[in-house]
């Protein structure tokens, strides 16, 4: 199918660097939005979803996720841990 001289796994690979690339310069800028995920081949143009961590409620760069009631990750798990 993809031929023996490796050329499609190294081209597979390259891709998914550029998207890890992406992720985490958008994570290291403190980017809470959304951004389309090149990883989505049947994705249409202007395709957009949040960021994987906007989802989680992790704390990025010092600002709290609105989606934990603005408690960090850790507070959060500290409260389901005590009870």
């Amino acid at each position: 199918m993809f031929g023996a001289d490796g050329r499609a796994a190294t081209f597979d690979a390259w891709w998914l660097s550029l998207w890890y690339q992406e992720l985490a310069l958008l994570r290291l800028l403190g980017h809470q939005g959304s951004y389309a995920n090149r990883t989505r081949i049947d994705r249409w143009v202007g395709q957009i979803e949040p960021v994987p961590w906007r989802e989680s409620g992790v704390s990025v760069c010092g600002r709290e996720s609105t989606e934990s009631g603005g408690k960090g990750r850790m507070a959060v798990d500290k409260e389901l841990a005590t009870g």
